[in-house]
């Protein structure tokens, strides 16, 4: 795989993906287990995840992000209601939202890269960072 333009998608819809296939099973087989909520941090964690990731594997990749938009779009929006999670009024909202979070924070993210000094560290740091200012936006739209 030369070309790693679209590794970037494929980590998103992979960490999207194994996170609600953990909640299904942790939903059948521990009814009573508490599960995190589809909220404003956990989708950033979950693009921050895959966003850290596409830093160590193709560090110099610059993302499409109108694509990289809708498919996050499409993940937040469909795996949860494909789990059972979400009703299909409120996954067509919630991918919305994580289409934009998504999309903003490839762009801080992208942009911290290119302008801050680079470290082994660095993507770990900027992660943890904007994880940190995504919190500060829980009650805002979700």
């Amino acid at each position: 795989m030369k070309d790693k333009r679209f590794l970037l998608n494929a980590l998103l819809t992979a960490t999207v993906g194994i996170a609600v296939a953990v909640c299904v099973v942790c939903r059948a087989f521990l009814p009573y287990a508490v599960l995190p909520q589809l909220n404003l941090p956990t989708i950033a964690l979950l693009s921050l995840v895959a966003l850290t990731a596409n830093a160590y594997l193709a560090p110099k990749t610059k993302p499409c992000y109108l694509l990289s938009a809708s498919v996050a779009a499409v993940c937040f929006g469909l795996f949860p209601w494909l789990g059972g999670f979400l009703l299909w009024t409120e996954a067509i909202k919630t991918g919305v939202i994580g289409g934009i979070t998504f999309l903003l924070l490839t762009v801080v993210y992208t942009s911290l890269q290119h302008r801050a000094p680079a470290s082994r560290f660095a993507p770990l740091v900027y992660g943890f960072g904007l994880y940190l200012a995504a919190q500060g936006f829980v009650g805002i739209l979700l």
